[in-house]
């Protein structure tokens, strides 16, 4: 039986935010050691199979991170009542999370919205990623108390 902390980072098309908190999450555990994390994305209106975006390749790529291989699932079929804790990248997010019976409990925010950076450069993902990497930071220490 799988005992893990499952995790679901949300966001709206699950090729930009989602996937690149998904994978700082992934490696911010493994970096500290944590054990028994399962990590994954979903998108609130994601078209099953693309692939993320370009520029969220090219941000990621320069932390030594690879999320080529990333393909976009729809929140609808990935939601699964195991799972331990939701963290939408904004409040309407978080709205449709309620809207599909996630128990407020199990919606954990970031301290500020995570914006879009679908269709920008280069430097609007990048700024995305650090917001990001700060807001996760604090998502896994309010998780490991």
């Amino acid at each position: 039986m799988d005992n893990s902390m499952k995790i679901l980072f949300v966001c709206t098309g699950n090729t930009c935010r989602s996937p690149m908190a998904e994978a700082i999450a992934k490696k911010l555990v493994k970096d500290q050691s944590l054990l028994d994390y399962s990590i994954e994305s979903a998108g609130v209106a994601a078209f099953e199979g693309q692939p993320a975006a370009r520029n969220a390749i090219e941000a990621m790529k320069e932390l030594g991170i690879d999320i080529s291989g990333h393909t976009a699932k729809c929140m609808v079929d990935t939601v699964t009542v195991d799972t331990d804790y939701f963290v939408p990248m904004t409040a309407e997010q978080k709205l449709v999370l309620l809207s599909l019976g996630i128990a407020e409990e199990k919606i954990l925010d970031f301290d500020r919205p995570i914006p879009d950076p679908y269709g920008g450069s280069r430097e609007t993902y990048r700024a995305c990623r650090d917001i990001l990497m700060e807001e996760i930071k604090k998502i896994v220490d309010k998780i490991e108390g």
